[in-house]
């Protein structure tokens, strides 16, 4: 399936001189792909992750194959109900993208589009591919917020081999992974680990995480702040009560 994706208008400003350095195969349900080097690799029931997290600028990158379903016979329909389900319903996006489509050599037709969308005030752009055929379906999502990663995207995708006589296994409860931060993180000298399953901003005085998933009215969010000065923070009265505690 090499060359498939030229087709997408979406990956034009990928296709540059830049060269993707990749780490070793890898086989997930139908699909055989090349992820790049040194990405965090991930796998849950249904789901394949490969992530990258740039602690420096904030940026990150995340790349979903979902495992093979069943087609609708038609590979527009397909397109449809995937996009509906990864990328409207959980970040109320489009419901109408705009679509690039072509049928590859080896009797795959591809349907494909990406939409900006807003996280926690955090500006994403979310790629998805639907490669159906052979009576099978599989979905590739790209999430990323740097467009320093179009080019490990197009790589990416341009390594994707599908089997055609294998069948889909059915996934009970399949994932639907989150926009989410992931990896260690740093500001400034302090390190951390964000939660998982929250977002992740970086803003210029801290680090803000929320988690994506609340009840409606809800609201919840960990800070990471710049250090203030032991003077600044403990105000006299609180100092004296400490002496008081620390001499008896």
């Amino acid at each position: 399936m090499k060359k498939w994706n030229k087709f997408c208008f979406l990956l034009a400003a990928c296709l540059t001189a830049s060269v993707t350095i990749f780490a070793q195969t890898e086989k997930f349900d139908i699909v055989t792909c090349t992820p790049p080097k040194d990405w965090k690799k991930d796998s849950k029931p249904g789901v394949l992750n490969f992530t990258n997290v740039n602690t420096g600028t904030g940026g990150f990158c995340v790349l979903t194959i979902y495992a093979s379903t069943n087609s609708a016979g038609n590979a527009q329909t397909d397109f449809n109900n995937e996009w509906k389900k990864l990328v409207a319903d959980p970040f109320k996006a489009d419901n109408n993208p705009k679509k690039e489509s072509e049928t590859t050599g080896d009797g795959w037709d591809i349907v494909a589009a990406a939409v900006p969308v807003s996280v926690d005030g955090a500006n994403i752009y979310i790629f998805l591919t639907v490669l159906s055929g052979h009576g099978k379906t599989v979905s590739i999502r790209t999430s990323l917020n740097d467009e320093a990663y179009l080019k490990d995207m197009a790589a990416f995708l341009e390594t994707i081999e599908l089997d055609a006589t294998k069948t889909p296994v059915p996934v009970n409860n399949p994932v639907t992974e989150p926009i989410q931060a992931t990896g260690m993180g740093q500001f400034g000298a302090m390190r951390y680990t964000p939660p998982y399953g929250w977002s992740h901003q970086l803003f210029s005085d801290g680090v803000v995480f929320k988690p994506l998933e609340l009840p409606a009215g809800e609201h919840l969010a960990i800070q990471i702040m710049q250090p203030l000065q032991a003077g600044a923070v403990w105000n006299k009265p609180l100092q004296r009560a400490m002496m008081k505690q620390q001499n008896v």
